[in-house]
């Protein structure tokens, strides 16, 4: 079969730069899109390509998507080869469509993950999440995932190894690079100043918390130090409270960003920090990386183990240690510029978009054959 006809299934297209990316690659090739979503934000750009037609819903959640997706499916006529959902709300879908076609399924980050790193009050949430993403992984013929820690977590639930593959996300290095800088340092007044970024929501799966908590240990050692978070989130006034109670002004709490101003954002790092918990891969780790920045993870099913190397091109830390955050910061720092250029060079290496759409082409023809 030379051309096969997608159609991908997401609920907010600017929440998923995943079927962005892979969409816009796929028409370019040749291959026929449709992406049923929720809608298009302004933010992101759009896809002119006449491989390519996008279908709008109207009030969608997480619950409701899969039956409106399915009957935008019928309304619009379309039979796809291939039916490409993102997480678990195309389950409908596979229930109840009613003709013959292949459903490829890509996990994220698995709620089996979420549910190991969650607090104990939260963990009855996920249950009937992870009762369902395991349903939608035994009835799809292939699952996708994005890192090793991931694909662990679905075998778990008995899903057969052959059927879940792991493919790397992209990130494109011509936007992402060491080259764009200028708007962060501008927008806080500093010079040459090292500056730890945290990117992400601030909630406490992501524990942005112990980055503050060790700043007082980093001061020791880098005086000038200043620590940037670029989110928002349920603990961001729990995070500007104990930074007041601290007094210390090397703390800076941005906000949300315009996706497309973060290039400069990154340029004007020194460090990357994420000890976030329970997650795939992170798109932030490979912008990072690719904007030449050493990293710090968490190595607790994180997946930023597929992209950082232990004392190579930054540090897997296993604990919210004050002590040990600073230790490895102040090591990263003293080796950024040869840290810096190995990240840049593995995701040149391996996390391209290239290599992300070959890979998913193989896993859709294998399943049509």
């Amino acid at each position: 079969m030379s051309t096969i006809s997608i159609c991908f299934i997401a609920i907010f297209i600017q929440e998923n730069h995943y079927v962005y990316e892979l969409a816009k690659r796929l028409s370019e090739a040749g291959y026929k899109i449709d992406i049923i979503c929720g809608r298009w934000e302004p933010s992101v750009p759009q896809i002119n390509n006449r491989n390519l037609r996008i279908h709008y819903i109207d009030s969608v959640n997480s619950f409701n998507y899969g039956k409106k997706a399915l009957f935008k499916l019928l309304e619009i006529g379309i039979r796809p080869d291939v039916i490409h959902g993102s997480d678990i709300f195309y389950y409908s879908l596979i229930r109840q469509i009613p003709f013959t076609v292949r459903f490829v399924g890509t996990i994220h980050n698995s709620y089996r993950q979420r549910f190991q790193a969650a607090e104990w009050v939260r963990k009855p949430i996920y249950i009937p999440l992870m009762m369902r993403e395991r349903r939608v992984c035994l009835d799809s013929h292939a699952i996708i995932v994005p890192s090793p820690n991931t694909k662990e977590a679905l075998q778990r639930y008995g899903v057969p190894n052959h059927k879940i593959h792991t493919i790397f996300y992209g990130v494109d290095t011509k936007v992402f690079s060491p080259k764009k800088r200028g708007r962060l340092r501008k927008r806080l007044h500093l010079s040459d100043e090292p500056i730890i970024l945290f990117v992400g929501r601030l909630v406490q799966r992501k524990h942005p918390e112990s980055l503050l908590t060790a700043l007082s240990s980093i001061l020791i050692f880098m005086p000038k130090a200043q620590i940037v978070f670029i989110g928002d989130g349920k603990l961001k006034n729990k995070l500007i409270q104990k930074n007041i109670q601290n007094r210390l002004q090397n703390v800076h709490f941005i906000g949300n960003v315009n996706p497309m101003d973060m290039p400069e954002y990154y340029g004007d790092a020194d460090i990357f920090f994420l000890q976030s918990f329970g997650e795939g891969l992170p798109f932030v780790l490979l912008e990072a990386a690719a904007s030449e920045l050493p990293l710090i993870v968490s190595g607790d099913a994180t997946g930023g183990t597929s992209i950082v190397r232990n004392g190579y091109n930054g540090f897997i830390i296993d604990t919210a240690e004050p002590r040990k955050i600073s230790q490895c910061i102040v090591a990263a720092f003293k080796s950024k510029n040869q840290f810096g250029s190995r990240s840049r060079n593995i995701v040149r290496r391996d996390f391209t978009w290239d290599i992300c759409l070959t890979k998913t082409v193989d896993v859709y023809r294998q399943i049509l054959k």
